[in-house]
């Protein structure tokens, strides 16, 4: 970058690479001699003449030196990763641009296969603030041509006024089938509960905001529940550990919990690249499904 209009310190390039080779790094500091200076220059001049320029982040500079290759464990065992399919840099599918001369925010997009457990993940997930739509008309829709089969089952299960909490969006047409079924239910609400305030938000913030403490704080307001349904944000989750761990702490000990998660047996057998722009950060199997769930503990 000649200048990218943005300042960083050392401080800032060194978590940059500590966070590409995925190894830690330790710093060593004297007292400052000097007063500190922030050198910040005005690149207006240069977005003029090269209007469809691109600057690069911090980090996919870093990356691009020497070919640095991202290490990074696998999210369900801690496994090594082995690089799949690399796409180079890429842009977030749901921004749509109101001009060919906006500028593009692009990241990494490689695959990644667990030589342990065997699931397919994204080695560098987007990151979740960059997932969220730039435009209001942006929906998301799931089958649920078997919802009222589910509902029935949860019904024979399920103590009468049972309380069933949904985690997203998502789980409102399964709580609502349960409700007319007699039991107590409640959609979990972003702003309120999760405090997310950008109204186009998706599972991608909710699984960052959903945190083993703010679960804790909402087991304490609304009660723990019978059952949790969490539909089709699994396969968004970065941190497995944290977001597994704050179902529970939302959950009775005798509870139960429907996860629901995309089948990519297929895709993966027929060799479908298109599916990696739906840019989850992991690609299940019913094999490797069942393997995560039992790996954490259901």
């Amino acid at each position: 970058n000649i200048d990218s209009g943005t300042s960083y310190s050392y401080l800032d390039i060194g978590e940059a690479i500590k966070d590409c080779v995925g190894l830690p790094l330790y710093y060593s500091s004297m007292e400052r001699t000097q007063p500190k200076v922030d050198h910040q220059f005005n690149n207006q001049r240069l977005k003029k003449l090269f209007p469809h320029f691109q600057f690069t982040s911090l980090s996919a500079g870093i990356q691009k030196m020497g070919d640095v290759q991202r290490v990074l464990p696998c999210r369900v065992c801690q496994g090594k990763l082995i690089p799949q399919l690399d796409l180079g840099l890429q842009p977030v599918s749901n921004h749509f641009l109101s001009s060919p001369n906006d500028i593009e925010q692009k990241y990494p997009l490689k695959t990644g296969l667990c030589q342990q457990c065997g699931i397919m993940q994204l080695i560098d997930a987007f990151p979740p603030e960059s997932l969220q739509p730039t435009v209001s008309w942006i929906t998301y829709t799931e089958p649920e041509g078997h919802l009222d089969q589910t509902a029935n089952y949860l019904s024979t299960i399920l103590s009468p006024n049972a309380f069933v909490l949904g985690i997203s969006f998502k789980d409102n047409s399964t709580l609502e089938r349960l409700e007319k079924r007699g039991f107590n239910v409640k959609l979990l609400e972003p702003d309120i509960d999760l405090l997310i305030s950008h109204p186009g938000a998706g599972v991608e913030t909710i699984q960052q905001q959903l945190t083993i403490s703010r679960a804790q704080r909402l087991s304490e307001k609304y009660g723990k529940a019978d059952a949790i349904i969490v539909r089709h944000i699994l396969e968004h989750v970065y941190d497995l550990s944290e977001f597994f761990a704050a179902i529970k702490e939302l959950l009775k000990p005798t509870g139960y919990v429907v996860f629901e998660v995309p089948d990519c047996s297929k895709q993966l057998e027929l060799l479908d690249y298109s599916t990696i722009w739906e840019e989850h950060a992991l690609y299940f199997t019913p094999e490797t499904y069942k393997t995560c769930l039992i790996r954490h503990g259901f």
